[in-house]
């Protein structure tokens, strides 16, 4: 909404606490993690998280949010199994479904080498 009121288009991913292993394993499946992000370039300007343990993911929240990262970047980055950063890891893959073909060159683009995407 407050996007919205300034005219910024968005796009919106969630991924429910339900569906971590981590928060189901500690009794915790209640919540979610939601991420929006600019329609344009993708560029994540705001995350909601309800759920048991969420202060334990503020910092990535937060970092996300300094770096100004995008879907891709989020999407891109390494998580250990089970966690419950994971759930943030997962809401961007929403892109996936919504955008398949943007989904289908971020993929290309990380199965480079790591020098050649610095290039890119």
């Amino acid at each position: 909404e407050e996007a919205a009121a300034k005219g910024i288009e968005v796009t919106v991913s969630l991924f429910p606490y339900a569906a971590n292993g981590r928060a189901l394993a500690m009794d915790a499946g209640e919540g979610f993690v939601r991420v929006v992000a600019r329609k344009d370039d993708k560029r994540i300007i705001g995350i909601q998280a309800v759920g048991q343990h969420i202060a334990e993911l503020s910092g990535e929240f937060s970092t996300a949010i300094e770096m100004a990262a995008t879907l891709e970047d989020m999407a891109g980055i390494i998580h250990a199994h089970p966690t419950l950063s994971e759930a943030f890891f997962e809401a961007p893959h929403e892109l996936r479904r919504r955008y398949p073909d943007l989904y289908a060159q971020f993929v290309l683009f990380y199965r480079q080498d790591p020098a050649a995407r610095l290039k890119a």
